[in-house]
């Protein structure tokens, strides 16, 4: 459900690629995507738990990932 944004598309939105570990580390226009062993400081976790001040992830409300999904982040 990402790629079609943060991947596949030649145009990354927000700058974000998702197609290696260390492009998802170095995230995108916002900053890192992903802090390893701070899940509070990962911006990609708040997006997809749909939390705090970040724009939810993926933006179609029936795209949203499950509970599983989320977690396994």
């Amino acid at each position: 459900r990402c790629f079609a944004c943060h991947g596949e598309d030649p145009k990354l939105r927000g700058g974000l690629d998702l197609t290696t570990r260390t492009k998802f580390l170095a995230g995108g226009d916002g900053g890192p995507a992903l802090v390893p062993g701070k899940p509070a400081n990962s911006a990609v976790l708040a997006m997809l738990a749909r939390t705090g001040d970040v724009a939810a992830m993926p933006p179609k409300e029936n795209d949203k990932l499950s509970a599983a999904e989320v977690a396994a982040f």
